[in-house]
C-alpha cells in the first residue's frame, strides 16, 4: 500500500474508533469517570503530553553524536 492508501483507510477507521468509544462512554457516564480518574490513566496521559520532550531530548543527543563523530 501506498501512503495515500494508507491514509483512505486509516481515517476513516480512526475515526469510527473514536466516535464508537464516544457512543459507548456516553451511554455510561460513571464507568467514564471511573475510568479516567484512575491513576494509570493519569500518568499515560502525561507520557503521551510529554510526547515532544522525547523528541527535543533525542534531537539534542543526536546532534551532541554527530558533532563528536564529525
Amino acid at each position: 500500500l501506498t501512503k495515500q492508501k494508507v491514509k483512505k483507510y486509516i481515517i476513516p477507521f480512526l475515526v469510527f474508533c473514536s466516535v464508537f468509544i464516544a457512543y459507548l462512554y456516553s451511554r455510561s457516564i460513571t464507568r467514564y469517570y471511573r475510568d479516567f480518574e484512575s491513576f494509570i490513566t493519569v500518568i499515560l496521559w502525561l507520557c503521551v503530553e510529554c510526547i515532544p520532550v522525547y523528541y527535543y531530548i533525542a534531537a539534542l543527543i543526536s546532534s551532541k553524536i554527530s558533532k563528536s563523530a564529525g
